[in-house]
């Protein structure tokens, strides 16, 4: 073989050898996608239950919680295309908790959404950071249950993308910090969120126990439970100093918590 086929041969083995390096790093990705993206699943928690505090929901509880709080809105929702917001939020944020573990519960989840974005609401100031948080969140969830590893990814960074745009906008708003920490809490290191999620934890530790009169009770206290568990498991020392602010929170959220139904709702808050 003379000098130049020797060349020839040998940028054909370079560019072999970098498909394969590109092959192998796309493939590295998707699988910590496929394999990373169990986060949200209910082992971190259910991995708690010696130390669990009291009052904190086991995963299952916590679904079945969540499930009767969206027969309690069924009933109250009147017949018709119009729908209150506030009604809406509520089942949305239910029907998200679902949608972690099951495929089948993402689209009503998407469907609530669609239908919020869709009153003026949504554009309000108060509006805007949770729909587009829950886009964000939901896109994360679609990433979670998708197949093809390059939808995947991309749906991860858009999610990221809405959640970290509304998290620059109005730091303190609780809800979506929320659903940016369950959204990366279980991701593997290659996707760089782990500085985020500590951040995202530190503040809700500090932060979600002076909420509770914020949000309607159930849904405080599932946010809550998570929160902490994630405390349990990656900062046991601020979990354990911030366990008293939780537990008075949790008595008074009680008495103090926006109800779950809207006001006029013929169901019963139980």
């Amino acid at each position: 073989m003379g000098s130049l086929g020797i060349r020839q041969t040998r940028k054909s083995f370079s560019l072999l050898a970098l498909r394969r390096r590109d092959r192998l790093s796309f493939c590295a990705l998707a699988g910590a996608v496929f394999l990373g993206c169990f986060f949200l699943s209910s082992a971190p928690l259910q991995a708690q239950v010696p130390e669990m505090e009291p009052g904190i929901l086991l995963p299952g509880e916590a679904r079945a919680r969540a499930l009767e709080d969206l027969a309690a809105l069924d009933r109250c929702r009147e017949p018709g295309p119009r729908v209150s917001p506030a009604l809406l939020l509520q089942q949305l944020r239910s029907q998200y908790l679902l949608a972690v573990d099951s495929r089948e519960a993402l689209e009503p989840a998407q469907t609530l959404l669609a239908a919020l974005a869709r009153t003026s609401w949504a554009s309000s100031p108060d509006g805007r950071p949770l729909v587009q948080g829950y886009r964000g969140a939901l896109l994360a969830l679609e990433a979670r249950h998708g197949f093809w590893p390059s939808s995947r990814i991309r749906d991860l960074r858009e999610g990221f993308r809405l959640l970290d745009a509304q998290i620059a906008a109005a730091p303190n708003h609780v809800e979506v910090r929320y659903l940016r920490l369950m959204s990366a809490a279980f991701l593997p290191g290659i996707f760089g969120r782990g500085e985020i999620v500590q951040e995202d934890l530190e503040m809700l530790a500090r932060q979600l126990p002076r909420s509770s009169n914020s949000l309607p009770e159930r849904t405080w206290t599932l946010m809550a439970d998570a929160v902490q568990a994630l405390l349990l498991d990656r900062r046991p020392t601020l979990g354990r100093q911030v366990a008293p602010d939780f537990q008075r929170s949790r008595s008074s959220a009680r008495v103090a918590a926006i109800p779950l139904l809207p006001t006029g709702c013929p169901a019963s808050d139980s």
